[in-house]
């Protein structure tokens, strides 16, 4: 059983949450296996995120070609003023798939300065990036009380929603166009469940948008996001025993209008089988044969209502930039 510390004094904890989590290096290698067995191959989204995929990351989030990043940020600036004259109070603030932090912090130094003492409670399932986050954070605002969940979303916040009173969940980024529509309403339903009453939740949400726009974004000039889906064969590579030649599969990001998402894939080159020792198998890949690796949601106002409404959540207000490329949502439970 965790508990959490109580203290006046700012402080940095980080808690590798376990809970009932298989083990990691087992449950890679059964997604791994399950996916290059599918047709088409496909390898979960979540396993770009190893300490060099989190760098690489962080450097798509400076790329000039990549709006979204520095678009929401734009918009959190302006929005948050009036977000912190909504709590009278201060309030744990929880974070899905934190990161760096980078963005948050507009937030943390809004609720600090207002409101004194802040815990923070980043969840992400890199270690590496809580720690250097939290040494940042604390050092640059040290009113925050920063506890970093290494753990994907649900252990999170399995673990937080034990915390007492109100809370402020942040999910930016547009992480949760990561998922099909059909799974992002059930992971919203989950993350109601485990909500209170009175807690609110502040999504970012990708927008719609001209389609050269979006492609330049995941296609970027200096090769960082081919640079980052690579990594997910080179991270096979290291952990499970893998042969893939990175030279032999190039990535490719192209978007599908009918569904309004950014689909990215790597695509093999040439005919080849690759080795996988942690299973003893091959794999055989055809010639021009791609691996699914993410989907990025795009939104229309219309398709964010009917998220919302569909996973039990009322909007209480919507944020957007002046090009209506990027929004961000306050919701509560309905």
């Amino acid at each position: 059983m965790f508990s959490f510390p109580s203290s006046n004094q700012p402080s940095t904890e980080f808690i590798h949450y376990q809970g009932q989590r298989p083990d990691f290096h087992a449950e890679f290698l059964r997604d791994v296996e399950s996916g290059l067995s599918a047709t088409p191959k496909n390898i979960p989204s979540r396993y770009f995120y190893d300490h060099t995929g989190s760098q690489l990351f962080e450097a798509i989030c400076d790329l000039k070609d990549y709006y979204p990043t520095r678009t929401e940020f734009s918009i959190l600036k302006e929005l948050t003023p009036e977000l912190v004259t909504r709590f009278h109070e201060s309030v744990p603030i929880v974070e899905l798939g934190a990161g760096s932090s980078t963005k948050t912090q507009v937030i943390l130094s809004a609720f600090a300065a207002r409101l004194g003492k802040v815990d923070y409670y980043p969840i992400d399932i890199s270690p590496s990036i809580l720690n250097s986050s939290g040494k940042r954070i604390t050092r640059d605002i040290p009113e925050i009380n920063y506890h970093g969940i290494a753990a994907d979303y649900l252990e999170g916040l399995d673990l937080v929603r034990k915390l007492p009173g109100p809370k402020l969940y942040l999910w930016l980024g547009s992480s949760i166009g990561n998922f099909t529509p059909a799974a992002s309403i059930r992971f919203l339903s989950q993350l109601r469940s485990a909500l209170h009453p009175q807690d609110k939740l502040l999504i970012g949400l990708d927008m719609v948008k001209e389609e050269s726009i979006l492609l330049q974004a995941y296609n970027d000039s200096e090769g960082t996001t081919a640079r980052f889906n690579l990594n997910l064969l080179d991270r096979i590579n290291r952990e499970l025993g893998g042969h893939f030649d990175l030279d032999r599969f190039r990535h490719r990001a192209l978007y599908n209008r009918e569904a309004t998402r950014i689909e990215m894939y790597l695509v093999s080159t040439e005919r080849q089988t690759v080795a996988l020792e942690a299973l003893n198998r091959r794999f055989t890949f055809e010639d021009g044969e791609p691996i699914h690796t993410e989907n990025s949601q795009k939104y229309t106002p219309d398709l964010i209502q009917e998220l919302l409404s569909q996973s039990g959540f009322h909007r209480e207000s919507m944020w957007t930039d002046p090009r209506q490329w990027f929004s961000v949502v306050l919701a509560s439970r309905s």
